[in-house]
């Protein structure tokens, strides 16, 4: 049950006021032999007496107890938790290091009391977005049931766009790796399924998947199913503080399912429900199929704003939600609406909330169809994580960049000027090695410069701070000059352009030729020498496609994911000593993402890269070069899913 390895939790057990079990945490702080030993011999007078008292208990409880420890009394905080007739300990403290890590808070996990079907799988798969929380997985599946050849019933997934789900079809049995976590009963943790001897290949449609975790789900110490986690094939794989999470949550989800099959009444259904989400630390909000909010958790008095209008299903608006740039998210765009008309996921999408006293907080917003067996769906759920402090912390580390590239700039100025006086005092004069000095010097302040600016640009895109300036902007001649200004400067000769017409985009000149410059370099730097660049320009219905390709060494499968990442650098340009900090292509993205474009990367290696970015078009030039859009920010996209090649999301 709880009782094993908990990240130094102590777990006592208790039946007929007598410990019955104990982990090895529980041990050292008990002591040797206290599986065994009497409430009275354990506990100190009083808090024996509180304990015998709590035995009817229905619900978990938190209170300060004395016991007896190497002959002296201590006091902690204990976790008390009723589980048929045996009373649960855990002691307070690891239980609140517990709730710091994420979601595996132990009400969760006690309080699943036979649901019925839809609401089982509301709660399941809160789990699973908790699970995903604490591992970092993209895919997390939650499945009950252990007949080797019978589909898991019921089955819980997230991660995987529901188009793709529907094309898989069926649910899957526990077989191949699935089901050796079940024949094994032990934890399983691979860093790529396609090399276990055990891997029976992915149904078709089924995304490639890579490491993957398995955990046994038990209860009372047998068997009710299986958590399964699991990353993009060619991710970093689970750490073994990964699997010791995802084991703890898997423990506190076989006592819930175990606990629901003695639970049937239907106020009981309600109020087991509502205990759930009301010890959750996250905002809960519960709707039926029809739209109408059913049940909130206590956590929603931290987001409720003032009370005004309906929402587009009649309730009363508990949540004011907003856009990343302060606008109104309009209905069609609520991450409610979605999953209710278009049966859409959506997962820790970045908002802001005006709560009650007016202040604007930054939330992490997740949407989950609720489904029926029969694929229907009969409600959603909605879970608003307060991201106050993560932002705050992000905000902290992104200006302090921002000041260490401010502080650096000026020295590095003065030593790129004093260099240039230098060579033009006395070109003449100066010795061969002294000039070779000097200019050694000016190259190295020219590329410490360069740093400095992607570093600035870099916090800003963090600090989502970065604006871009939206007028027409014909791209004929901003690609052709900026390419000539960099044959110029990098000695790139072997360039050539193709442009098919005139086309015209709404976008900012400097930022467009900076993320043309990015990607030109990156293609000099990393291509192999002599071979030819091209950069050509297409136009489609909707938006103009620029693509920059080299020929050389290319990237290979497993870092492809990462390329646009702060500070990625593939292991052929770390094997290379190519200098630089990777932040050119993560401010290429972020230029692009501000633009509201697209940009992605396809490689074979040895034979070709290429990058890709779109730009909207403009269709009807305005009268005037101003445009309502001037001064956007970046609003990074955070939907599962729905993405094509590396980085490109599908329009």
């Amino acid at each position: 049950m709880f009782v094993g390895p908990t990240q130094g939790a102590a777990v006592l057990v208790i039946r007929d006021a007598r410990a019955v079990s104990a982990n090895d945490a529980a041990v050292e702080l008990f002591g040797e032999g206290c599986i065994g030993k009497t409430l009275e011999e354990l506990f100190c007078e009083d808090s024996a007496t509180r304990l015998n008292t709590l035995s009817p208990l229905r619900s978990s409880v938190v209170v300060e107890l004395e016991f007896w420890r190497h002959g002296e009394p201590m006091q902690a905080r204990f976790t008390v938790v009723p589980l048929g007739d045996e009373l649960v300990l855990i002691n307070m403290s690891s239980y609140l290091e517990l709730e710091q890590l994420g979601r595996a808070s132990h009400a969760v996990t006690e309080s699943l009391a036979n649901l019925p079907q839809s609401s089982l799988s509301a709660v399941l798969s809160t789990i699973a977005v908790q699970a995903q929380s604490l591992t970092n997985a993209q895919y997390v599946a939650l499945g009950i049931g252990m007949e080797e050849g019978v589909a898991f019933k019921p089955w819980v997934a997230i991660g995987v766009p529901e188009d793709v789900a529907c094309k898989i079809g069926r649910t899957p049995r526990p077989i191949g790796l699935l089901g050796k976590v079940v024949r094994t009963g032990e934890l399983l943790r691979v860093a790529d399924v396609r090399r276990d001897p055990e891997f029976l290949g992915f149904p078709a449609h089924h995304p490639a998947m890579g490491p993957f975790l398995g955990v046994p789900v038990t209860s009372r110490g047998h068997a009710v199913g299986n958590l399964y986690l699991a990353k993009p094939a060619g991710a970093d794989e689970f750490t073994s503080d990964d699997a010791h999470r995802a084991r703890m949550l898997a423990a506190r989800v076989g006592v819930a399912i175990e606990t629901a099959l003695f639970y049937v009444d239907e106020k009981l259904q309600r109020e087991w429900l509502q205990q759930i989400i009301d010890q959750m630390p996250d905002a809960v909000l519960l709707y039926d199929e029809n739209g109408r909010l059913k049940a909130t958790n206590q956590a929603c008095d931290n987001v409720r704003c003032e009370p005004r209008g309906q929402d587009a299903f009649g309730n009363a608006v508990v949540v004011e939600l907003q856009g990343m740039d302060g606008k109104p998210i309009p209905d069609v765009e609520q991450p409610l609406v979605k999953a209710l008309r278009d049966h859409e996921l959506t997962l820790r999408k970045d908002a802001l909330i005006r709560r009650v006293d007016g202040r604007l907080v930054p939330v992490a917003l997740s949407a989950l169809p609720v489904r029926e067996l029969d694929g229907s769906v009969s409600g959603v759920t909605v879970i608003i994580e307060d991201m106050s402090s993560r932002t705050a912390a992000e905000r902290m580390r992104a200006e302090w960049s921002a000041l260490i590239a401010h502080d650096l700039r000026q020295p590095v100025g003065v030593i790129s000027l004093g260099t240039d006086l230098l060579l033009r005092s006395d070109a003449k004069g100066m010795d061969p090695i002294g000039r070779r000095m000097l200019e050694r010097i000016r190259s190295a302040s020219t590329h410490l410069d360069r740093m400095i600016s992607d570093l600035t640009q870099a916090s800003l895109i963090e600090s989502k701070r970065l604006s871009v300036n939206l007028a027409p902007l014909e791209l004929r001649d901003l690609v052709t000059s900026t390419v000539e200004n960099l044959k110029a400067v990098s000695n790139a000769r072997q360039l050539r352009v193709e442009i098919s017409g005139n086309p015209t985009v709404l976008g900012d000149a400097d930022r467009v030729r900076q993320v043309l410059g990015n990607l030109i370099s990156n293609a000099v730097k990393y291509g192999t020498a002599g071979t030819e660049i091209l950069v050509e320009v297409r136009e489609n219905p909707k938006e103009v496609e620029t693509i920059v390709t080299n020929r050389g060494p290319g990237i290979s499968p497993e870092q492809l994911p990462v390329v646009f990442e702060r500070f990625a650098r593939t292991r052929e340009a770390k094997g290379g000593k190519m200098p630089g900090l990777g932040l050119g292509l993560y401010i290429a993205k972020g230029l692009v993402d501000a633009h509201g474009g697209r940009i992605w990367v396809e490689s074979i290696p040895g034979d070709t890269t290429r990058f890709h970015f779109t730009l909207k078009k403009l269709l009807d030039v305005p009268d005037t070069a101003s445009s309502g859009d001037a001064g956007q920010t970046i609003e990074p996209d955070r939907r599962f899913g729905n993405r094509g090649r590396h980085g490109r999301p599908s329009p």
